[in-house]
């Protein structure tokens, strides 16, 4: 649904050009909840900007459904981004107007009949829950139905892809929750796609089919967030199901595997199978983008004789022949930091 291509965005300063965006290339598929994780600073709202060419790039393409929007003239333009709705960070009402009022302002924009729209601001205050405050004003609204109102809104026009900028982090937790809950609801109900960009790992969690993480402009890593957790070596996978645990066994690894595929009972086949003791350290099992994985720190020993680190060589083959994805580390060899700290990643 949207194809990003060697997207430059640079900025000028008193000490030379920023470069906000640096060279990013991107896919993301129809119908997925697609996450880019970043700190502050990172360049996920330029990119976000990007997107929808309220920024336009320094240099690269924006592909939407296979067309170029950075080719497109300033009609044609404004016309494509009607399939583009946008949720914002403060929600962006407008307070003068009521709710049923704020969701129908982009119909009232495009020239919709008034009876046409307010049938399409009934039914999209009927899908975020607000019915029975379509004639309240934002000033009356908690945090959490005003961007209920900024989702219904955005979703007046039938978009096909929505752009949620920090959608989640002016709200607390609880309401954290239930706004995903709702951007998921969508995107199962509706089939939009969703590109969003967030500083908090749990919305990556929560909702999303795929994440990229997004450092000092450029993208550090990206996939299918399933594969990137089942992927000992991934720093955004160990963020996301994170194996703390220390390292002090004669040899430590790191399991990753899809549990659908991977009976629960690893460890003790892996202790029944190799005659060692296994340990589990750090890690576990979650359910993500529908799937049941597994991420799991473990120490092997010797039974007996705790000190004496068992073949390496050994375990290794072992763990492949079961097409178990793994890291194995021994003592004295360099820390086994697959990954930086969930703060580095997030």
């Amino acid at each position: 649904m949207i194809t990003v291509q060697q997207l430059t965005k640079t900025f000028p300063s008193p000490h030379g050009a920023v470069h906000a965006v640096d060279d990013i290339s991107l896919e993301v598929e129809q119908g997925e909840v697609f996450g880019i994780l970043g700190p502050s600073g990172a360049g996920k709202s330029t990119l976000l900007r990007c997107l929808n060419l309220l920024e336009r790039p320094t240099s690269g393409r924006v592909l939407l459904d296979g067309e170029d929007l950075t080719a497109l003239g300033p009609k044609a333009l404004r016309d494509r981004r009607r399939d583009m709705g946008m949720v914002f960070q403060q929600f962006n009402l407008l307070h003068a107007r009521s709710v049923a009022d704020n969701v129908g302002f982009p119909l009232e924009i495009a020239g919709v009949p008034r009876r046409e729209r307010d049938a399409r601001v009934a039914e999209l205050l009927d899908l975020v829950g607000l019915t029975e405050r379509a004639k309240a004003h934002p000033g009356q609204l908690s945090g959490g139905q005003r961007q209920r109102v900024g989702i219904a809104r955005a979703l007046a026009a039938r978009p096909k892809v929505l752009l949620c900028d920090e959608a989640t982090s002016a709200l607390d937790t609880e309401t954290t929750t239930q706004i995903l809950d709702l951007l998921a609801e969508v995107n199962r109900r509706l089939g939009v796609t969703i590109a969003l960009i967030t500083h908090e790992l749990e919305v990556i969690r929560r909702i999303c089919h795929s994440a990229a993480l997004l450092d000092a402009g450029r993208i550090t890593e990206s996939g299918k967030v399933v594969d990137l957790v089942i992927d000992p070596r991934s720093s955004l996978g160990e963020a996301i199901l994170p194996t703390d645990g220390p390292d002090d066994y004669p040899l430590t690894a790191i399991l990753a595997f899809d549990a659908d595929r991977v009976s629960g009972a690893l460890i003790s086949q892996i202790t029944r199978d190799l005659d060692l003791d296994v340990s589990l350290i750090g890690g576990g099992l979650e359910r993500l983008a529908g799937h049941e994985v597994g991420r799991l720190r473990v120490g092997i020993s010797h039974p007996g004789d705790p000190a004496s680190a068992p073949d390496k060589a050994r375990i290794e083959d072992y763990l492949r022949g079961r097409d178990i994805p793994a890291l194995v580390h021994a003592l004295g060899d360099a820390p086994l930091t697959v990954a930086a700290t969930k703060e580095d990643a997030a």
